[in-house]
């Protein structure tokens, strides 16, 4: 299984992650599709309709952009860009292989819960495969002892936007999660969760990472040398 959609095909109608899906569509969009505010259903509909979510911090509940390159509709394929996610030093992109991968791994995690943005819905749907509920579990808020972590007051985790959330356990027995392994020089990580690389001019630039991994204090360089592994 390489996207949450296809997962959702293999489900019986009364999983949550289906009843969630259930009975939304929206118009056929030329480009990404933004959103405002972590539901599911909107998402889902969106992604279903053949646009990726492309998230604001404020606006509208939904508009449609007119930016081209997005070509179908129906269920996407594993490439195809998922999420947009703005940050300081660009749009990030994520496919809808990098969105499945980071769910399950922060499920794998037991991580799953309640946040703010894109990483809201990563730890939601991470609930659906448990079948509970989009969100069930703890709040998850930085944690205030250790920089680059979240917390639910009981356990913690290692956590990036450019991995889209928890991808390594702090406490109690410090193991990689299944979807991130650490480079052959200890200082990055290789994932099917990383980003793809960057939005720019209605396209997708792709991203490429020296040696292969991505550093884990961020840093600059990451459109240079090797594609990511």
């Amino acid at each position: 299984m390489t996207t949450l959609l296809a997962w959702l095909a293999t489900l019986p109608a009364e999983h949550p992650a289906r009843r969630a899906d259930a009975g939304r569509s929206l118009p056929l969009a030329p480009g990404p599709f933004g959103v405002a505010r972590v539901d599911p259903g909107l998402w889902l509909a969106a992604w279903r309709a053949g646009a990726p979510v492309w998230w604001m911090a404020a606006g509208s509940r939904g508009w449609l952009s007119p930016s081209a390159g997005y070509p179908t509709a129906g269920r996407p394929a594993p490439a195809d860009p998922a999420l947009l996610w703005p940050r300081p030093g660009g749009v990030l992109v994520f496919s809808h292989r990098a969105l499945w991968a980071a769910i399950q791994g922060v499920a794998a995690l037991g991580a799953a819960g309640r946040m703010a943005g894109p990483l809201g819905f990563v730890h939601g749907a991470a609930a659906w495969l448990d079948a509970q509920v989009f969100g069930a579990g703890p709040p998850l808020y930085p944690d205030p002892a250790v920089a680059g972590a979240v917390t639910d007051g009981r356990q913690r985790w290692a956590w990036a936007d450019e991995l889209l959330g928890a991808y390594r356990r702090l406490a109690p027995d410090h193991a990689w999660d299944p979807g991130t392994r650490a480079a052959e020089d200890g200082a990055g990580v290789k994932s099917t969760r990383l980003f793809d690389g960057w939005w720019r001019d209605g396209g997708l630039i792709p991203a490429r990472f020296p040696g292969g991994s991505w550093p884990l204090t961020g840093g600059d360089g990451w459109n240079v040398e090797e594609e990511q592994a």
